[in-house]
C-alpha cells in the first residue's frame, strides 16, 4: 500500500486534465454563486471527498473500482483548489 496513490499518478502521467477540468467547474459555480461561505463548504467537501477517495484507492480494489475512485479523486482535488482559488481571489478583490 503507497500512500498518496492519486497524487503521485497525478505528477507521473498526464492525467491532469481531470483535475483541470474540476478546478475549471468549481471556478465557474463559485463564480455564479456569489456566497463566500458556500465556497469554503465546497472545498472542504472536496478535500473530504479526495481523501475518502485516497484512503480507499489505497485497499487492493478491482481495476475498475481504482479507476473510478482516481477520476473521482483527481477531479475532487481540482475542485477544491478552484473553490479556494475563487475564495481568495474574491477577498483579493474586495480591497
Amino acid at each position: 500500500m503507497e500512500p498518496f496513490t492519486i497524487l503521485q499518478e497525478l505528477w507521473e502521467s498526464d492525467t491532469v486534465i481531470f483535475a483541470l477540468i474540476g478546478c475549471a467547474v468549481a471556478v465557474w459555480i463559485g463564480i455564479l454563486r456569489k456566497q463566500p461561505g458556500k465556497r469554503l463548504t465546497g472545498a472542504i467537501i472536496s478535500a473530504a471527498l479526495y481523501a475518502v477517495c485516497e484512503i480507499l484507492s489505497g485497499l487492493h480494489t478491482g481495476y475498475m473500482p481504482a479507476i473510478l475512485l482516481f477520476f473521482v479523486g483527481t477531479t475532487a482535488l481540482g475542485s477544491c483548489i478552484g473553490c479556494l482559488l475563487v475564495r481568495f481571489t474574491a477577498k483579493v478583490g474586495k480591497k
